[in-house]
């Protein structure tokens, strides 16, 4: 197709653009914002391919009587279908913002989900159980995939609220003016803990001919500098919370052997106290660390003892290793012992680390996302860790930051004001 062409030749121009470090030479950058803009369009056009071919293959099996629609797996997919059907109407309304057609989409999955929780005994009836430990058990992955629309619900209610987060997640690395929106897409999609996944799992483990589902792909607008000078006007406005919620802040910190070097936990320390310095006498904070084994080291303390909350960071030493789990259950229970209402009620995982995110982890996330979110900072840049802390964050409505010495200030003042 000529736009795939289209884009391998665009790549091929903004691989020599930045090769040959032609931006040193690009006033107001009007080279890579023109770049961009066909990115852009690019990418809309294959979207819209993408959405034709989808159609035309789903009119050809349409085609095709299915002779055995008593077969367990084959009915319980095309039960399923329903669900897809959906989904990617949702992700299609998002990309061009369409929130009224949004809000009648949310209420029809709402109704969809309510048909089909809980409904695995009827639909697969006869297929063989392996157990809810084996990985092919038809009946563990209807149910994952009913989690997952769940979890595309929630996401979609925050995307609809006034007060949601921004529509467009920052990438990675500083702030480029390339955005891409994956709230709703990456819980469809990633990396085993998506609805798409789990759905082609059941298909391939059924030994029947069952449709895999495609996954969605990313979609992206370009922000200009103009807007991103707007929204920060000046220093002095970026460091003042005068306007913001009362903050609930727990600070679930990585203080593990690797996080002893001068880049990594002096930083981190140093800004909790910067921090400390803008928040009011009804702000509370509350630092917990998961090396070893996951500690309350300060319970909820308001601002106003602030010599306190300061000695404790002071004190604070590498050792042992990461128990995220542990840290995550004893935060969320501290969140709420000391939840302010309609207050900015945040976990800020701070770590450089690894680790697991299974689904007792996810859980115990989405189940508290709508109260209390989560955010994390990484202090470290290998971006296929910093993709698996970002669908926790997503899971948890906050943000997942690379951290660094430049932008850790404005990070956590960003998390105090509740963005």
């Amino acid at each position: 197709m000529e736009f795939i062409k289209n884009l391998n030749d665009l790549c091929f121009q903004i691989n020599e653009y930045c090769t040959n470090n032609e931006y040193e030479k690009d006033e107001d950058y009007i080279t890579a914002f023109g770049y961009l803009e066909q990115a852009e369009l690019q990418f809309n056009n294959y979207l819209s391919e993408w959405k034709l071919l989808l159609s035309d293959i789903g009119n050809v099996i349409n085609k095709y009587e299915i002779v055995d629609m008593s077969n367990p797996y084959i009915r319980t997919a095309k039960t399923l279908d329903s669900l897809f059907e959906i989904v990617y109407d949702i992700a299609e309304f998002v990309r061009i913002g369409d929130t009224i057609s949004l809000a009648n989409k949310k209420n029809e999955l709402q109704q969809k989900i309510n048909d089909l929780d809980g409904k695995e005994e009827y639909y697969l009836e006869v297929a063989e159980r392996y157990g809810a430990s084996h990985g092919k058990d038809p009946f563990e992955r209807y149910k994952n995939v009913i989690f997952d629309a769940k979890a595309e619900l929630s996401h979609l209610e925050y995307f609809l609220k006034p007060t949601k987060y921004p529509q467009y997640s920052e990438k990675i690395y500083g702030k480029p003016y390339y955005y891409y929106n994956d709230k709703i897409i990456n819980k469809f999609n990633r990396h085993g803990l998506g609805m798409a996944y789990e759905f082609n799992n059941y298909a391939d483990n059924s030994n029947n001919l069952v449709l895999k589902k495609a996954k969605l792909p990313q979609t992206f607008k370009v922000i200009y500098p103009e807007e991103e000078q707007i929204k920060d006007t000046n220093q002095t406005k970026e460091y003042d919370l005068t306007n913001a919620p009362a903050n609930n802040l727990i600070f679930l910190l990585d203080v593990s052997n690797s996080m002893d070097t001068e880049d990594k936990l002096p930083v981190l320390k140093e800004s909790i106290i910067f921090l400390l310095g803008l928040m009011r006498d009804y702000d509370y904070v509350t630092l917990i660390s998961f090396s070893g084994n996951a500690q309350i080291i300060l319970p909820a303390t308001s601002a106003k003892n602030s010599d306190t909350i300061i000695k404790v960071i002071q004190n604070l030493k590498p050792y042992g290793s990461t128990n995220v789990y542990k840290g995550l259950e004893l935060a969320y229970k501290s969140a709420e012992t000391s939840y302010i209402e309609a207050g900015t009620n945040r976990i800020i995982l701070s770590t450089d680390g690894f680790f697991t995110i299974d689904k007792k982890i996810t859980k115990i996330v989405e189940k508290n996302a709508n109260s209390v979110s989560l955010s994390v900072f990484y202090f470290d840049k290998y971006e296929k860790y910093y993709e698996q802390l970002k669908i926790l964050t997503d899971l948890g409505n906050g943000n997942c930051t690379i951290i660094n010495q430049k932008n850790i200030k404005s990070t956590i003042v960003n998390e105090a004001k509740g963005h």
